[in-house]
């Protein structure tokens, strides 16, 4: 499964880049642990639902508690 991440870097005419989209693709055992995460937490979303919130969630919780850690910047 490929997951695409779309990030808004700004405005063209202000400096920024625009839109970029980033692809990582999804091997079968790491979409075998966002079923069985899916399961136990919210069986009501699709697992491609899940997968995006769940990314979602990651990064701002990420870049709220100012833990980059999983950013190359």
């Amino acid at each position: 499964m490929k997951v695409q991440i779309r990030i808004n870097s700004g405005f063209v005419k202000d400096g920024g880049r625009g839109s970029v989209w980033k692809s990582v693709e999804l091997s079968e055992e790491v979409i075998k642990e966002f079923d069985l995460k899916r399961k136990t937490f919210n069986e009501e979303m699709s697992l491609e639902e899940f997968i995006c919130e769940d990314i979602k969630e990651l990064v701002d919780n990420e870049i709220d508690n100012g833990l980059y850690g999983m950013f190359n910047y």
